[in-house]
C-alpha cells in the first residue's frame, strides 16, 4: 500500500512558470484527503521553490538541493548535510578555470561568483526566459563572494550555469579528478555538485525513516538525471517521459510527458480517481 508520493518538480509536475495544472493540483488534494503524504524532491534551493508552493497553495514536505536539506510541511529544517572544505575548494577551482557563473548554496546565504563573463542569473534568463519573473526570489537571494565572508564548511550544494553548453561535458570530465562528489544535471546547461553520499534517494530514505514509513510504501516520480538515484532506489518508480529528453533509467512505470499532464493521468489511473469530483 502506497503511503508516500515523492515528486521531482521541473519537468515532472510543472512544465514552466511554476504552474501546477488545476487537474493535478486537485488530485493532490484528493490524495492528501486519503491520508497519503506528498513530498517534493528537487534540486532547487528553498528561495527558488517557495514561489511555486505559494503560487499553487501547495505546502508539502520538501527535499531540497538534491538531498542536501529536508524541510517539513511548515518549512522547519529536519536534516541538512554539508560539503567539507576539501570538496568545496577543488570544485570551485574547476568552475573558476572554466570562467562560468556558479553558486555555493550555504547554510544561511547563497554565494555567487561573479568573476565570470555572465552572471548566474543572466544565464538562467537565456535558457529559461519564460521563468524570469518566477526567479526573482532566487536571484535576490544571491550574495557576491566579494561582498561576504564565505564559510566553506556551510556549503550544501554547488551549481554552475553554462552559457556555452559545449563546456558542460568538459567541466564534468575535469571534475572527475575531485573524489567524493556526485555530479548531476537537471538541465542541459548546468552541473550540480553534492557529496557522493548525498542525493535525492538518500534524503528520501532518511525522511521515510523519520516518518516511520517503509520504503516499499513510497512511490517516486522524476524525469531527469538528478532523479536517477531515487528512481533506481525505490521499488515503485515512475519515469515521466518528456520529449527531447534522452534520459534513460529502468523504472516500474512510465508516465506521459509533463506537457501532457502525464503525472495527473497516471495518478488518476493508479489510484482509481477517474470520474471523481476534484
Amino acid at each position: 500500500m502506497i503511503k508516500m508520493l515523492a515528486f521531482d518538480v521541473d519537468g515532472t509536475i510543472t512544465a514552466g512558470n511554476n504552474e501546477i495544472t488545476p487537474r493535478l493540483r486537485a488530485i493532490f488534494d484528493q490524495l492528501e484527503k486519503k491520508g497519503l503524504k506528498l513530498v517534493l524532491a528537487t534540486g532547487r534551493p528553498y528561495e527558488d521553490l517557495y514561489p511555486l508552493k505559494r503560487k499553487n497553495n501547495f505546502f508539502p514536505a520538501t527535499v531540497l538541493l538534491n538531498g542536501a536539506m529536508v524541510r517539513d510541511e511548515k518549512d522547519n529544517k529536519i536534516f541538512a548535510h554539508y560539503m567539507s572544505k576539501d570538496l568545496v575548494e577543488p570544485v570551485c577551482k574547476v568552475f573558476k578555470q572554466f570562467d562560468v557563473p556558479f553558486v555555493c548554496f550555504t547554510k544561511n546565504k547563497n554565494v555567487v561568483y561573479q568573476s565570470s563573463k555572465q552572471t548566474y542569473g543572466q544565464v538562467l534568463g537565456i535558457y529559461l526566459p519564460d521563468s524570469e519573473l518566477e526567479m526573482h526570489g532566487l536571484i535576490d537571494s544571491l550574495v557576491s563572494v566579494e561582498e561576504t565572508d564565505f564559510n566553506y564548511e556551510e556549503t550544501l550544494k554547488i551549481e554552475a550555469m553554462f552559457e556555452d553548453i559545449s563546456l558542460v561535458d568538459q567541466a564534468r570530465e575535469a571534475l572527475k579528478d575531485v573524489t567524493g562528489i556526485d555530479v548531476v544535471s537537471s538541465m542541459n546547461f548546468n552541473l550540480e555538485i553534492t557529496p557522493d553520499y548525498i542525493n535525492k534517494a538518500s534524503a528520501l530514505q532518511e525522511y521515510v525513516r523519520y516518518e516511520e514509513i517503509n520504503e516499499d510504501e513510497v512511490m517516486v516520480f522524476g524525469d531527469s538525471e538528478n532523479d536517477r538515484s531515487m528512481l533506481e532506489a525505490f521499488k515503485h518508480s515512475v519515469l515521466v517521459k518528456n520529449p527531447n529528453n534522452d534520459f534513460k533509467v529502468n523504472t516500474k512505470y512510465i508516465a506521459r510527458s509533463c506537457q501532457e499532464d502525464g503525472v495527473a493521468e497516471f495518478l488518476e489511473n493508479y489510484f482509481e480517481l477517474r470520474g471523481k469530483k476534484a
